[in-house]
């Protein structure tokens, strides 16, 4: 069985809430390995908060439940930019900034 925990310095860089350009979606990561999504400009519209773990290298995946084909995947790559991008399945890539608190 693999490790899928998320180590810990990248559960702290991610910790917070992300939002796209238009801040009409956003993404809170909780240190407890949780995430909790609102994109009400989707079609559907996604609100929900699931779990989150590490799929490899610099990409994480999001739950999303029964209805998607797959999770959300995160890529981490640019978190020392406060930037990364998060792609529901079957969909382009969206963008997020790391806003303070």
């Amino acid at each position: 069985m693999t490790d899928t925990s998320t180590p810990q310095a990248l559960v702290n860089q991610l910790t917070g809430t992300w939002v796209n350009e238009n801040r009409d979606g956003k993404v809170i990561f909780y240190s407890d390995e949780t995430a909790k999504m609102v994109f009400s400009k989707h079609q559907p519209p996604i609100k929900l908060i699931s779990t989150y773990e590490t799929i490899k290298d610099e990409r994480i995946g999001i739950n999303l439940g029964g209805f998607w084909s797959g999770p959300a995947f995160v890529n981490t790559s640019k978190l020392e930019e406060q930037s990364l991008t998060i792609a529901f399945p079957d969909e382009s890539p969206i963008t997020l900034f790391k806003i303070q608190p």
